[in-house]
């Protein structure tokens, strides 16, 4: 293992630097992606903490109406927040 890594000339250096180069890349992407999901599934914190409140009351229309209102959970916020309950 030693001499793939370490002797394998100028060649062998430029694929290990490139290929640290795109996984940290790639890993930076999906970082960024998951982030920006998580901010465009959940919404704000306040709609987030009504939500949860309109469904522990077991006001369910209104849970459903709130999510189209607000347009921050999609189609499967309302499961989703039934899940964290």
């Amino acid at each position: 293992m030693y001499n793939v890594i370490f002797n394998s000339g100028f060649l062998g250096f430029l694929i290990w630097l490139l290929l640290f180069a795109v996984s940290t890349t790639a890993l930076a992407i999906g970082i960024r992606c998951a982030w920006n999901l998580s901010k465009a599934w959940f919404g704000s914190e306040v709609v987030t903490k009504e939500l949860l409140l309109q469904l522990k009351s077991g006001d369910w229309q209104g849970a459903s109406d709130y999510c189209e209102a607000h347009g921050a959970f999609g189609a499967f916020g309302a499961f989703g927040a039934v899940v964290r309950l």
